[in-house]
């Protein structure tokens, strides 16, 4: 994150921003990246095996 001492950092007046605009992406971001971490569930092939019985 940039801080206001950063020769980076440029001040954009607040006439000039779109808080809901920015909030929207932000919130599309986030979604987007707990999506990317969503286990992925497919079921594996032949990946349940049957376990016998005992017989007493």
């Amino acid at each position: 994150m940039l801080r206001i001492t950063d020769k980076g950092f440029q001040y954009t007046p607040s006439f000039n921003t779109d808080l809901k605009k920015r909030f929207k992406q932000i919130m599309r971001e986030q979604r987007a990246a707990a999506e990317a971490a969503k286990p992925q569930s497919k079921p594996l092939p032949n990946s349940v095996v049957a376990i016998a019985r005992r017989s007493s």
